[in-house]
């Protein structure tokens, strides 16, 4: 995700559109970003409506050219859930967004489906108690046993940057 295209080609405003995200649960019970590192603190999802943040403070997230806003993907990939750490889930975008090849970067989003994490393995008997203490704390947000799953419930929005012109 480092290429600026893949999320940063066209500005634009629209209601709701949906993307497939990866989420970090946390010992605490909370869903960090995947890219936010253990030791750092900031963001953190809740149930309901989270409205983003740009860290230089100088501007309603999304725009061209910073990395702001809740990002999520379009195209059927989640490069983000190849950590074993993560789970995976669908958010709701609204407000100010940025539409990229492979996704978008929104002002708004809500979490609407949870994946259950796989507990094939140690590390991810870790990561599905962090889960369940989220769930517990967020009851509303629904879980499914599998991306399948969640993509049927909420399908990926079909948008690219060229559907939309200057």
């Amino acid at each position: 995700m480092n290429n600026p295209e893949e999320f940063d080609l066209r500005p634009l405003t629209i209601e709701k559109v949906f993307g497939l995200r990866a989420f970090k649960p946390t010992d605490e019970g909370t869903l960090k970003p995947v890219s936010m590192p253990a030791t750092q603190t900031g963001f953190l999802w809740e149930s309901g409506e989270n409205i983003a943040k740009c860290v230089m403070k100088v501007h309603i997230p999304a725009v061209l050219g910073c990395k702001c806003g809740f990002w999520a993907y379009t195209d059927g990939s989640n490069e983000y859930h190849f950590n074993p750490t993560s789970v995976q889930g669908i958010i709701e975008a609204s407000g100010r967004m940025v539409i990229g090849t492979k996704g978008f970067r929104a002002e708004k989003a809500r979490i609407v489906v949870l994946v259950e994490p796989d507990s094939d393995t140690i590390i991810n008997h870790r990561i599905e108690k962090r889960f369940n203490m989220f769930i517990r704390k967020h009851p509303d947000i629904p879980v499914v046993p599998n991306v399948d799953a969640a993509l049927f419930e909420f399908p990926v929005s079909k948008i690219r940057p060229s559907d939309f012109r200057n």
